[in-house]
């Protein structure tokens, strides 16, 4: 829900350390406007809900089914997760969580970046199956990567 504002932060962050600034130095002047532009962007989170109950009637599911999407790209790589309730009558799906990670500062592969979201895939499954009472049926893991 908010992952795509905590990442330009860590892009920002990633900058900031190339440029090789002491703690207390202030900014070059290429980065004060994106400092800007990122800090403009956190007032947007207070806005943010995320319901926490996933479906009102459990008696009524006949499955649930755990959907786990990885992706990467040169800069990064990110998870989410989401479960799907299937009743009688209806399907309804339910956001669990959602994790990212910027890609090293040394260069890494968008291949291997494809294949760290899907350890951290594997990990996020592992850790929604653990964390609910709930029989999950199915965990179906989806990503574009061939390599993986």
């Amino acid at each position: 829900m908010v992952s795509h504002l905590t990442v330009r932060g860590k892009f920002l962050l990633q900058e900031i350390w190339r440029a090789d600034l002491m703690w207390d130095e202030e900014l070059p002047p290429p980065l004060i406007p994106k400092w800007e532009l990122f800090r403009q962007s956190l007032d947007h989170i207070s806005s943010v809900s995320i319901p926490r109950c996933y479906i009102w009637d459990q008696e009524a599911i006949r499955s649930t089914e755990l959907h786990i999407f990885c992706d990467a790209s040169e800069r990064g790589y990110a998870v989410v997760a989401y479960f799907r309730f299937v009743t009688k009558n209806n399907v309804k799906t339910s956001f669990v969580l959602a994790k990212s990670r910027v890609a090293p500062l040394k260069f890494v592969s968008v291949p291997r970046l494809e294949l760290l979201a899907a350890v951290m895939a594997v990990r996020i499954a592992k850790s929604v199956q653990d964390g609910h009472k709930f029989l999950i049926s199915t965990t179906t893991f989806w990503t574009d990567s061939q390599i993986v």
